[in-house]
């Protein structure tokens, strides 16, 4: 994990992005739908939604700021996820 202190800014930015579109295209509503009303399946989707990037994309670049930027909000976003883990294992444990 890398946290540049001048890029958090700028990166907090994308990651907000990023969860307004997640928020937006309301798959879970799109599930409910189709499939119906489950919890684990609930938790399932969100876990996939909030992971952050599977690839590494800082090491494809070649510039230094911008793999800095990338791994920066990479790192940012891995705490946004164990935030929302935590998040969905206490409602999971409390119903």
């Amino acid at each position: 994990m890398e946290l540049t202190p001048k890029l958090l800014k700028p990166c907090l930015k994308t990651i907000l992005l990023r969860m307004f579109v997640q928020t937006i295209m309301a798959v879970l509503f799109a599930v409910h739908l189709f499939i119906g009303n489950r919890m684990l399946l609930d938790l399932a989707i969100i876990t996939y939604m909030s992971a952050p990037a599977t690839f590494s994309m800082q090491t494809l670049l070649k510039k230094e700021e911008r793999s800095a930027y990338v791994s920066t909000t990479n790192s940012m976003y891995c705490i946004v996820s164990i935030l929302v883990y935590v998040i969905m294992t206490v409602l999971y444990y409390s119903s």
